[in-house]
């Protein structure tokens, strides 16, 4: 007996909550057509923003203000028109991201998932060549409209290297190259504003002895009859440096002398 008595009580006590709920919702309703302020209705109704919006919502008026309603008329018309998101963002000086998220809110947007496969695979051989040939990411950020961490995500779907990783490898090349010409690991160094230790790991992970390399280019200059002072500024090295080299060659000569070695 009193279980049915609790359940009527129950109905009741839903019915009043109901009830209240619903004139509660047209007295909110009501206040927002008389034009009175959001911050004054949710201190008037003792509600949150978001109670305040789900009810907006169910009797079906947009709780965006004027302003962003504008904003929103003014991207959606531009992209109707054929305008890509960097044009529009750069015509409604918003960042790109922020121009693709404002339209995602509409049902007409095109993302990277509604693409077809002829223009996804355009996308992908695009992409592919501006990485490979050097683009940095923020470029690559800026040309296609991505954030950099999504355009990382999808380099990382494409198996594709990230362009730091293209950039270093491109820095690597050169620091061989000077290598090659004999330039000290301390100004290469200086030159590319990394540490010393890191030029003498690259040299050793390719397999080339630095002090060889700019030894046989003293003794080629050398032997052509240039002067120490030449020879130290054409491999930007000290002129001690220089001097040195040239003394382990002949002593080397000395010792191939004495040995018959050629």
């Amino acid at each position: 007996m009193n279980f049915i008595i609790k359940n009527v009580i129950m109905k009741v006590k839903k019915q009043l909550r109901g009830k209240l709920l619903i004139q509660r919702n047209k007295k909110v309703v009501s206040m927002h057509k008389k034009g009175m302020d959001t911050q004054d209705i949710l201190k008037t109704m003792d509600i949150g923003i978001e109670t305040f919006r789900n009810i907006m919502k169910k009797e079906g008026i947009s709780t965006l203000n004027e302003r962003k309603e504008k904003q929103l008329k003014k991207i959606t018309g531009y992209y109707k028109k054929g305008k890509s998101i960097q044009e529009i963002a750069g015509l409604m000086n918003l960042s790109d991201e922020r121009t693709r998220q404002i339209l995602k809110k509409t049902s007409f947007y095109k993302g990277f998932n509604t693409l077809t496969k002829e223009e996804k695979k355009k996308f992908n051989k695009n992409i592919r060549h501006d990485v490979l040939s050097g683009l940095s990411i923020e470029k690559l950020s800026k040309k296609y409209g991505y954030s950099i961490k999504t355009l990382e995500n999808k380099l990382g779907k494409l198996k594709l290297p990230t362009p730091y990783t293209v950039a270093r490898l491109k820095r690597d090349k050169s620091i061989l190259a000077d290598v090659k010409s004999g330039k000290s690991p301390q100004r290469i160094a200086d030159k590319y504003k990394i540490r010393r230790t890191y030029v003498f790991q690259l040299c050793v992970k390719n397999g080339y002895r630095h002090k060889l390399i700019r030894r046989n280019l003293i003794k080629k200059l050398s032997k052509a009859g240039y002067s120490v002072e030449y020879i130290a500024e054409q491999l930007n090295i000290g002129l001690e440096g220089v001097r040195y080299h040239l003394r382990v060659i002949k002593k080397e000569k000395n010792r191939n002398y004495l040995t018959g070695k050629k």
